[in-house]
């Protein structure tokens, strides 16, 4: 199964007010999302929720 990931309009102009840094960061593990799959990343990249928000 392939992953695509999507921002909200709000998200993409948070991100867009963010250091350029902070933006390479996130677009290097959207990528890294999409490519291996949410499910098999891993901390420091991602941090799987348990219970409720």
């Amino acid at each position: 199964m392939a992953w695509q990931v999507e921002l909200l309009e709000t998200a993409k102009a948070a991100l867009g007010r963010q250091p350029a840094d902070i933006r390479v960061s996130f677009s290097r593990i959207a990528a890294m999302i999409e490519t291996h799959c949410l499910t098999r990343m891993r901390e420091p990249h991602v941090k799987h929720l348990k219970g409720p928000l």
